[in-house]
């Protein structure tokens, strides 16, 4: 109703898919006819400067990590290659062969996103054009399961990728229980609409295990 504006502090990334969660969210909380002159003021950073996302553009030193991580030579690649067998069979089965974001060079987690979405929502893993061949349960496990190792040891490496990704959002939640102790009447709810990495580096920040 009108006046609730200053209740809510709302925040959301740059991006369409958690701008669309943001208003489908919102959407619940004020339906149609309940929200007749209701402004609702969402704040977004520019990507670039964004730090609700792992942003190695307006920090370097991120990219330089996170690039060590997945180098040639070291866990990360050693079980990438392991794995590749798998994602390729899955990628020549759902034909993303050469397409761009499947060639998984560097990661397991595009299938892993993919395939651990459809498990949830109990639907059908993809099969090929003939409908004879199909990705079974079994690969589904072994591409999530390295999903779920990739999560939990990309922002586990060192308490500095820990500082540079999840320090400013901290700051930033920091700065909202700061306003809340010295004013009555400010929101009473607050809410970031971001992603999956933004979760995986701020647990990580705590010492607990991240994944699917």
């Amino acid at each position: 109703r009108p006046g609730d504006e200053g209740l809510l502090s709302l925040r959301t990334t740059d991006f369409q898919r958690t701008r669309e969660s943001l208003a489908s969210l919102l959407e619940g909380l004020y339906p149609a006819d309940t929200r007749a002159g209701v402004y609702l003021p969402v704040r977004m950073v520019p990507y670039d400067t964004d730090f609700m996302h792992p942003n190695s553009d307006a920090c370097p030193r991120i990219g330089q990590l996170l690039k060590a991580t997945t180098a040639q030579g070291t866990e990360w690649a050693r079980r990438l290659a392991k794995i590749k067998p798998l994602l390729d069979r899955v990628n020549a089965i759902a034909g993303t062969t050469g397409k761009s974001g499947f060639d998984h060079a560097t990661t397991a987690d595009t299938w892993g996103d993919i395939l651990h979405a459809r498990e949830c929502h109990n639907m059908h893993y993809p099969c090929d054009a003939s409908g004879r061949e199909c990705v079974t349960q079994d690969v589904v496990d072994a591409i999530c399961a390295e999903a779920d190792w990739e999560a939990s040891h990309y922002y586990n490496i060192s308490e500095e990728i820990q500082r540079l990704t999840a320090g400013p959002f901290y700051m930033e939640v920091l700065q909202h229980f700061i306003a809340a102790s010295r004013a009555a009447n400010g929101p009473k709810y607050v809410h970031f609409s971001a992603h999956d990495s933004t979760i995986d580096y701020v647990v990580a920040a705590l010492k607990q295990d991240v994944g699917f």
